[in-house]
């Protein structure tokens, strides 16, 4: 097998405290050609010291947040065959690059992706796998399924990423706006069953982020559905599905902090109950979300309290 050089992007913002660690995960890759490029979104602290003490490129850029970073280091990527995101306080699987690229190149896909972990991570893994069209890949990402709506966790051959939007320039959920693209515009994709990458924070937990986080993921999510009701009809019942699911999660997070009556929770209330019963109808929605729906019907007031009574996950 023919091995390529794989772009590691890694981007940061104030992260010298945990970023060492991470970049030590990737010069300990099995697979050996790799360049690591830390795109350090104007950090005020060190952590462009400390990448370059790891031997990683640094990208210096003033500071615009998380989506106009990736888009700066997809740029910087232009002639790469291949790149690859981790976020800056995350693992990777020693063979984490080396299982992706063999997965990759032996199925003939555009993207490679793997399970992820919140524990540690597995010694020693069995590299099963299943291969999609580009289209199914996108359905598994909108329906919350095996693949992860996230930019880690995958292995991009760099073409994808020249016909398609760039990330919007947003603080927060930019890469669900952007991950189910790049599958759309992709022939064939793999997805590992094995866990390769280790989430050691929660990035972009709706319990994590404010009332503009909470308001960007509805906005993100009914611009899905407005992509896909044009380009991609076959993935309508999906984006809807994922567009209940967001909505239960940001009214969910609303109710627990005592803000149910908000705006923004009648918002959220207003997308979930006008897509309840057709996400009800559709067996590919999770049954989690399908049953909260389902508890959605007994009113407003009633759910607000089902929601209080059910600690965030």
């Amino acid at each position: 097998m023919c091995s390529e050089e794989i772009t590691v992007i890694v981007p940061a913002y104030n992260a010298a405290a945990w970023i060492g660690e991470c970049l030590a995960s990737i010069a300990g890759q099995s697979y050996p050609y790799i360049r690591t490029l830390v795109a350090d979104d104007g950090s005020t602290d060190a952590t462009a010291d400390v990448a370059w003490r790891a031997g990683a490129g640094v990208l210096a850029l003033p500071h615009r947040g998380i989506g106009a970073t990736r888009n700066a280091a997809v740029e910087a990527t232009a002639g790469c065959g291949l790149i690859a995101f981790v976020d800056s306080d995350d693992i990777l699987h020693p063979d984490a690059i080396k299982i992706l690229y063999e997965a990759l190149v032996s199925s003939g896909s555009e993207i490679a992706s793997s399970a992820i972990t919140r524990s540690r991570l597995p010694g020693s893994v069995r590299a099963r796998s299943h291969e999609f069209t580009g289209m199914g890949g996108a359905r598994e990402i909108l329906y919350q399924r095996a693949v992860r709506t996230g930019m880690p966790a995958k292995l991009f051959r760099r073409h994808l990423f020249d016909d398609t939007v760039r990330f919007p320039e947003i603080d927060i959920f930019e890469d669900l706006a952007m991950t189910y693209r790049l599958y759309l515009a992709a022939r064939k994709v793999v997805h590992v069953t094995a866990p390769l990458y280790h989430y050691r924070r929660r990035h972009g937990s709706l319990t994590a982020v404010g009332q503009s986080g909470r308001l960007s993921a509805l906005e993100v999510v009914r611009s899905i559905e407005n992509h896909v009701g044009t380009c991609a009809r076959p993935l309508i019942p999906a984006a809807r599905a994922r567009t209940a699911a967001a909505a239960v999660s940001v009214f969910r997070q609303l109710a627990i902090s005592g803000d149910g009556n908000s705006p923004l929770a009648d918002e959220a209330w207003d997308l979930l109950t006008s897509r309840r019963a057709s996400v009800l109808a559709d067996g590919n929605a999770r049954p989690l979300l399908r049953t909260a729906l389902a508890a959605s019907y007994a009113g407003r007031r009633s759910f607000t309290k089902i929601c209080q009574l059910c600690p965030p996950h």
